[in-house]
């Protein structure tokens, strides 16, 4: 059992990806599907994987889907964040940024990030405005403080519902929808209408004047059985119960009533503190047993089931657990389950590695193989799913200019580039390499997207015919003097 203490649950899932990704770059015959993060809550388990996800890390999140947690859905509460707050929340300033139309690379928005924290810096937009390497990146900082600020002012007067229907035209989200694959673009327009009709549905629930400040609030006080019976609910069902519907390729990040019945080599728990983690005790408490009814006899007292609760995930991890806690200045007088284990001295706490160190060169081509180790036409899949975003960008950026300087040209240098692209990305389904009159001047984003792609699948053809034997073998002296 290893302990991880950290700053803030803000740091938790950034913790856990950095010791995940130490982990995948030492251990050689290391799986990202023998590993589970198995949260209390949801919310807890969203947290976590998309910070997994943000640094590369393949992700499994076993639920059931709701419109809330459409990639669209989620684009657009973080417009919605951003236009009612006082201050601009990095998660979601970072998603609009780096989500399309943007596509800002990750490592910039995290550069600008990091240059506020040094103090460089007085914020984030203003940094991409100023220091941006490129004019794609400028104009994006400047596009999106232009539209935020747009938005704030409609936001102290309109209705949630409207606000969501500008945030949908004017961020290109609706535009972007239309560009996925059918199944896709079905899924997200029907989470979205979902999500539309609720904020006005429920606008006399959440006060007049019905703002998407008070929307807001009114969702942070739901539990997900609220949720559920007031009208969030799920699209299409997938493996909250346990049971596996495919073969799973990432990280598992489940909650404690989905982990029964399950076993993982390595298990993560984050949130071992009370409040809203291990012990649950913030909130109703309307979540079912993890044991039979027939078998309770009278009601559990709340810290007993919270106790059996965390027993189960504990017991999904074959060989190692991890539980990572917020560091805390005093005791206190609440049950820890993380204290008791110090005090019982079968944990060790321990700092987490660094989320974002610098690694070298040798410990990066590790982390690089060990990442991209995905079947062939899903890596195939995942750089088109990319080109296409660029296409889409462009096409955006064309729209919102009005067709004023040189940005119909440049859109349509764009598309082209795209189309070359996809073609030569197809290619690699059945070749190695791409031919080089398909790849040849293509921007650099594009052809460093194909080239990557090409690395990943050469090396995994490589490890497929030159990987040695698994032991153990079995030899004999009388066998070799035969």
């Amino acid at each position: 059992i290893r302990g991880v203490l950290v700053a803030d649950d803000g740091a938790l899932g950034g913790a856990i990806a950095a010791d995940l990704l130490r982990r995948a770059a030492l251990e050689e015959s290391f799986e990202w599907s023998a590993v589970a993060v198995i949260a209390r809550t949801h919310t807890s388990a969203d947290a976590v994987a998309l910070a997994l996800e943000q640094e590369g890390i393949p992700v499994d999140r076993r639920r059931a889907v709701t419109p809330m947690e459409n990639p669209a859905v989620r684009d657009v509460f973080a417009w919605l964040r951003l236009a009612t707050g006082a201050r601009m929340a990095d998660a979601d300033l970072t998603r609009v940024l780096v989500r399309p139309p943007n596509l800002l690379p990750a490592s910039v928005v995290r550069g600008a990030q990091e240059a506020v924290r040094r103090g460089t810096s007085e914020d984030l937009l203003g940094h991409l405005e100023q220091r941006g390497e490129t004019p794609q990146v400028r104009d994006a900082a400047v596009r999106t403080r232009g539209l935020l600020g747009r938005l704030r002012d409609r936001a102290a007067t309109d209705g949630a519902d409207e606000l969501i229907g500008d945030v949908l035209r004017e961020a290109g989200i609706s535009a972007a929808a239309q560009a996925l694959g059918r199944r896709e673009r079905a899924a997200t327009l029907r989470a979205i209408v979902q999500v539309l009709r609720y904020a006005r549905e429920k606008r006399e629930a959440y006060g007049p004047p019905g703002l998407a400040s008070q929307f807001l609030s009114y969702l942070d006080d739901l539990d997900d059985v609220d949720r559920e019976r007031l009208g969030l609910v799920a699209l299409a069902q997938l493996d909250e119960s346990g049971e596996e519907t495919e073969e799973r390729s990432g990280v598992s990040v489940i909650t404690a009533h989905a982990a029964k019945g399950l076993e993982f080599d390595v298990v993560y728990v984050p949130r071992v503190r009370p409040g809203h983690g291990y012990p649950h005790t913030m909130g109703p408490r309307n979540e079912p047993s993890i044991l039979p009814a027939r078998l309770l006899g009278e009601p559990l007292d709340p810290i007993d089931e919270e106790r059996r609760l965390f027993f189960v995930c504990a017991t999904r991890a074959r060989e190692e657990l991890v539980l990572l806690a917020k560091r805390k200045k005093r005791r206190g007088t609440s049950v820890d389950f993380f204290i008791e284990l110090e005090d019982d001295g079968r944990l060790v706490a321990e700092d987490p590695p660094g989320a974002h160190d610098e690694p070298d060169p040798e410990l990066e081509r590790a982390l690089r193989g060990a990442i991209a180790g995905s079947e062939r036409q899903q890596s195939i899949d995942r750089v088109q799913r990319q080109i296409r975003d660029h296409a889409f960008a462009a096409m955006h950026r064309a729209t919102m200019s009005g067709g004023g300087g040189d940005a119909l040209a440049d859109a349509t240098a764009s598309l082209v580039a795209s189309a070359r692209a996809l073609a030569a990305a197809e290619t690699l389904r059945t070749r190695p390499a791409p031919p080089d009159g398909l790849v040849a001047d293509l921007p650099a984003e594009l052809r460093g997207a194909i080239d990557r792609v090409a690395s990943v699948l050469a090396r995994e053809e490589g490890a497929r015919v030159f990987a040695p034997p698994k032991p153990p073998l079995e030899l004999s002296f009388t066998k070799i003097d035969q």
